[in-house]
């Protein structure tokens, strides 16, 4: 059965096929679905989550970090808070490499 993830639509920035931080679970897995674990993430302040084989592991990292950092993982989906990703882009007064 495929899990409906019409909901998560606006509020989500969805990339299919990528991880960002793999191991770098904030918190256990969350095993009732894409919805649960936005909510979670949304209220933790985390950036956004990463769902493989129907389970999500959340990533404390900003969302913009995430993005930056998302690659090619087969099976995977990386779902990014849009809110977080529209804040930090009006935050970043400097280049991105400064952070390196």
């Amino acid at each position: 059965g495929k899990v409906d993830l019409e909901p998560l639509k606006g509020e989500w920035v969805k990339l299919v096929g990528k991880d960002a931080f793999p191991g770098e679970d904030a918190g256990p897995p969350v095993r009732d679905g894409p919805e649960a674990a936005s909510r979670l993430c949304a209220a933790r302040g985390h950036g956004g989550f990463v769902v493989w084989q129907n389970t999500a592991f959340l990533r404390a990292r900003p969302a913009a970090e995430l993005a930056a950092n998302a690659r090619n993982a087969a099976g995977t989906v990386l779902w990014l808070r849009a809110a977080d990703l529209a804040s930090s882009q009006l935050r970043r007064s400097s280049p991105a490499s400064a952070a390196c």
